[in-house]
């Protein structure tokens, strides 16, 4: 036989002539006959090795619009086939990130993941047709087969399970709509029997059944359902922080062991909210003997209650009639006192001479509830009857706080009612042949008790009425009106 050159082959040639030949290419042989093959991967068909950016893409037409994107890695059939400047993304699997154009930071791992993602910005998906539906969306992760945000825009949405769909923007959906159990370590959430939350030795829910929705807490059970009221038991202390809270009503028979704390309520509420010792040293603290105001004055003025008056007690008299005068003037009525819309009348203006001089009517039938009203009393008539001579004017009604005014004679004058008693002026008095006027009458007495005052009031002070004008003895002005407040704390 011809020999043949050490790691040589023969070959035939044209001449169908055996051939002493050398391998070369991208195979060579040793003359045990080991053949060793060199092949680059940028030399495959179907790859694309970019060593400068760091790009690499496995599988035909994958890559082939790269442009000037960086650090992306590509491995299936259709895959990133229209990247173009995107940085940073994953993709394995069949038409896993088909279409990202722009879109960075995106890992997807399974037939048809993240399908339809143009340029969103760290998306994570694992599994069959996970993230299908994101196109512009970011911060997303699926994992689980059909695992999906339901829009293609949504952001920071987590889904954790087979056909988990978080519906809601920064929210995390476990599992479908057929999931009724979930477990961890210290935690058992289930549909039926509610929750258990603590170890395995003090917070197991242990026998019994637990209502729908309730809750167990260091094995003590709630009742009820998770749309309403609960009733639990505590035999332990209770911490914690955020913004949970317990229903806003507390059931009865409820026993608060160990040093609970609430807020502190305004001082003088009169409601039944709890009361904390802190309210309760401020109440006790406060001064439990009534003080007073004494309203002389004003028209439309306002009463300011004092703070932590827990309720007042009004007593209030209208102006007074004044007294008739000798021969043709009578006196005029009183003004009515009011507080807060309800009124004390005032009294009437006692008669003149001419009519023989009969005293005023005592004021009644003020309008408003109250708690008690009395008439006034009526004006007095003259001391002596029609065509006496020297006859004495009707003294002015009295009312509870004294100081009506008494009737003139010859020449001494009537006197007034004393300001603000709300009793009546003394009507003038006489000469020969004259008849003398008459007394005017005192204002209405009303009381009025409020608890749970307001803060402010709106008050008048009825005015006395002007004694009639003089003929020949003129009558005296009634008494204003009155308003005395007693405050309790």
């Amino acid at each position: 036989m011809t020999t043949l050159t050490d790691s040589h082959i023969f070959v035939g040639n044209s001449s169908n002539v055996a051939t002493d030949v050398a391998m070369s290419g991208d195979a060579t042989i040793n003359d045990t006959g080991a053949v060793t093959v060199s092949i680059a991967l940028d030399k495959l068909t179907d790859v694309i090795t970019d060593y400068t950016n760091f790009n690499m893409f496995l599988g035909q037409g994958n890559g082939a619009t790269l442009t000037t994107g960086e650090f992306n890695t590509a491995l299936g059939a259709n895959t990133m086939q229209a990247i173009t400047n995107g940085v940073d993304n994953v993709a394995i699997g069949s038409n896993s990130q088909k279409i990202n154009s722009t879109g960075n930071g995106n890992v997807s791992v399974g037939d048809s993941a993240l399908e339809l993602v143009i340029s969103g910005v760290e998306n994570t998906a694992i599994g069959d047709g996970a993230g299908a539906s994101v196109e512009t969306g970011s911060q997303n992760t699926c994992v689980g087969a059909v695992c999906d945000v339901s829009n293609a825009n949504a952001v920071n949405r987590t889904g954790l399970g087979y056909n988990a769909f978080p519906t809601t923007d920064n929210s995390v959906q476990i599992g479908n709509s057929a999931v009724t159990l979930l477990k961890c370590a210290d935690l058992v959430i289930d549909s039926v029997n509610g929750a258990t939350i603590g170890s395995p030795t003090g917070g197991q829910k242990g026998a019994g059944t637990l209502n729908t929705g309730g809750l167990y807490v260091n094995g003590a059970s709630t009742s009820g359902t998770n749309t309403g009221d609960q009733t639990i038991t505590l035999t332990g202390d209770v911490t914690g922080s955020g913004t949970s809270s317990f229903a806003t009503t507390i059931k009865s028979s409820v026993a608060l062991a160990g040093s609970p704390t609430t807020t502190t309520q305004t001082a003088g509420d009169n409601s039944t909210k709890i009361a904390t010792t802190a309210y309760v040293d401020n109440a006790t603290a406060l001064p439990h003997v009534p003080t007073y105001q004494y309203l002389k004055t004003g028209t439309s003025a306002t009463y300011t209650t004092p703070t932590n008056c827990r309720a007042i007690h009004i007593e209030m008299i209208g102006g007074a009639g004044g007294g008739g005068a000798i021969a043709t003037n009578s006196g005029s009525a009183g003004g009515d006192t009011i507080f807060n819309s309800i009124h004390a009348a005032g009294g009437s203006g006692g008669g003149h001479g001419n009519t023989s001089g009969f005293g005023g009517a005592g004021g009644s039938g003020g309008t408003g509830s109250a708690t008690l009203r009395l008439g006034g009393a009526g004006g007095g008539a003259p001391s002596q009857g029609a065509g006496s001579s020297n006859n004495a004017g009707g003294s002015g009604g009295c009312s509870p706080f004294g100081g009506s005014g008494s009737g003139g004679i010859l020449t001494t004058a009537a006197t007034a009612g004393v300001t603000n008693t709300g009793s009546g002026g003394g009507g003038g008095g006489s000469g020969t042949g004259n008849n003398s006027g008459g007394g005017g009458g005192a204002g209405e007495y009303v009381i009025i008790d409020i608890t749970s005052p307001s803060a402010t009031y709106t008050y008048t002070i009825g005015s006395g009425g002007a004694g009639g004008a003089a003929g020949t003895t003129a009558g005296a002005a009634g008494g204003s009106g009155f308003i005395k407040v007693t405050e309790y704390y």
